[in-house]
């Protein structure tokens, strides 16, 4: 059901996937729809036009996530149908009743066309490391370790390497151990804890650097007192197996807790930051250098958002808080621009409208898929960028 208001105007005009006059308010039914569809209203008065949108998400039972993409528009969004979703993404036992709270990324690996996430609910006991096969559509739940019993939340703790087959993920959300996880042989294998960064503190932000071979840790809050510096950018080489700082202490001004990481593959970068109450922007280039972006319009970091990366063209994508606004953002101009309203937002935990969202390109179909759970059911859906 479609329903519309105006103030001050006197005519009213439809297109898209409706048409012809309509009044200045009123309600209609769409119809059954058997894919996405857009509607358009544009209100006309004496001070000038305005013109709002809605879109319409179908999920069609069989369809492929290769067809589905396939099948999209440049800026559609459509919803991925899958089997056992909420049997292995809910009824945790925890608060709020499903594991993807308080995290922003999932993984996709390319090779073996699977998603994988580790994430715990709020309470005890609600710790599991999933995955989804492409092949069969289905999600399972995946043997748990021992270590992950102390495990918190996903946050953005994981990095994908996907040539070596290495998926990497911080311990726990509140010391310096590192995880990877063998995809090809299913083993598990503790690694150096990461002994440079001085002070232990929650909600970092993760990502795997191809080009320095290694995986990128940006612990936000960075300020140096003493000898002791608190926060930093690190990387694991995998050359040597160790981490390291990266850039001088105390440079990258953050929010504390809950910063992010994410690696460009078209620019062959890593942009970080965000955190609480922090828009501050930062660009990891493949030679280590460090350049600052300045300011993002919208809050940024793990509970302000999502970022994620359209794999087409390289714009980042965010979805914020702020505002519950959709913006792209093209690195190498630095430059934002905002975007239709994305369908997926809605108020689930003290007003966080992307708590329990998370996301990640799915390079192989060329769009970006995001994993939503609410209250009481989770969903795939797919975006295929329009570019810009």
């Amino acid at each position: 059901m479609l329903t519309w208001s105006s103030t001050n105007a006197t005519s009213c005009s439809a297109s898209g996937a409706w048409s012809g006059t309509k009044a200045t308010s009123g309600s209609q039914s769409t119809g059954a729809l058997t894919s996405f569809t857009t509607f358009a209203l544009a209100c006309t008065g004496s001070g000038g036009t305005a013109s709002a949108s809605a879109t319409a998400t179908v999920s069609i039972k069989g369809v492929s996530l290769a067809a589905l993409a396939a099948s999209m528009q440049p800026g559609q969004w459509a919803t991925l149908d899958t089997i056992n979703i909420n049997p292995t993404l809910m009824n945790t036992g925890g608060a709020s009743g499903y594991i993807t709270g308080d995290s922003e990324s999932i993984k996709w690996d390319p090779v073996t066309r699977q998603l994988f996430f580790l994430g715990e609910d709020h309470g005890p006991g609600g710790q599991r490391f999933v995955s989804y096969s492409e092949s069969t559509s289905t999600w399972q739940i995946l043997p748990q370790t021992s270590w992950m019993l102390v495990f918190s939340h996903g946050y953005d703790h994981k990095a994908l390497d996907v040539a070596n087959r290495y998926l990497y993920v911080r311990g726990s959300y509140l010391d310096r151990s590192t995880y990877r996880y063998q995809i090809d042989n299913k083993v598990w294998e503790q690694l150096q804890d990461n002994n440079v960064l001085e002070y232990v503190s929650c909600c970092g932000g993760w990502d795997y650097f191809p080009e320095m071979n290694g995986v990128v840790w940006f612990q936000g809050g960075e300020v140096a007192s003493g000898s002791t510096s608190y926060g930093g950018l690190f990387l694991r080489d995998n050359s040597t197996g160790s981490w390291r700082r990266l850039g001088s202490r105390a440079t990258y001004v953050s929010g504390t807790y809950n910063n992010f990481a994410e690696y460009n593959p078209i620019h062959k970068v890593v942009i970080f930051g965000g955190g609480n109450g922090s828009r501050n922007l930062y660009k990891l280039d493949s030679g280590g250098g460090v350049t600052s972006l300045g300011l993002a319009p919208v809050d940024l970091g793990n509970r302000a958002g999502v970022v994620t990366i359209d794999p087409v063209s390289g714009n980042y994508l965010v979805l914020s808080n702020t505002n519950n606004s959709f913006h792209s953002y093209d690195v190498a101009s630095n430059t934002w621009h905002l975007l239709p309203t994305a369908p997926i937002f809605q108020p689930i935990v003290n007003n966080l409208s992307t708590f329990g969202v998370v996301a990640t390109p799915v390079s192989t179909y060329g769009v970006t898929l995001f994993v939503q759970c609410a209250s009481s059911n989770c969903v795939v859906r797919l975006y295929k960028h329009q570019g810009g």
